[in-house]
């Protein structure tokens, strides 16, 4: 927002009427300029990966959708995220785990 301001005193000043900047031929700012954050332009934008559906001891890849904020032309494709990587299912051994001992209970058979 742009405004023209009159000092009334050091430290003090006011917003006054748009005209009386005018008649000092102060020239106005601009309101907008271009934007030049990338986070401000197009970017890409990815989903969530797809779950792992791996059996035990196999590989496969999963994707997920990577697509531009505007058009696909005007992002960068040197910064694209990948829209798949591998993943790997649970291991296939099976195997008793154990947890440490409780307590010695007091309980006797009757």
């Amino acid at each position: 927002m742009v405004r023209c301001w009159k000092m009334l005193s050091p430290g003090l000043d006011s917003s006054v009427y748009s005209d009386l900047c005018e008649l000092a031929e102060l020239e106005r700012p601009s309101e907008r300029r271009p934007c030049k954050n990338p986070a401000c332009g197009p970017q890409w934008e990815v989903a969530e990966w797809e779950e792992c559906l791996a059996k035990c001891g196999e590989r496969t890849t999963v994707s997920r959708e990577v697509r531009c904020s505007e058009d696909e032309k005007l992002c960068d494709p040197s910064t694209r995220p990948a829209d798949t990587k591998n993943c790997t299912g649970p291991p296939c051994d099976r195997q008793w785990t154990v947890s440490d001992w409780g307590p010695v209970s007091n309980l006797k058979n009757i």
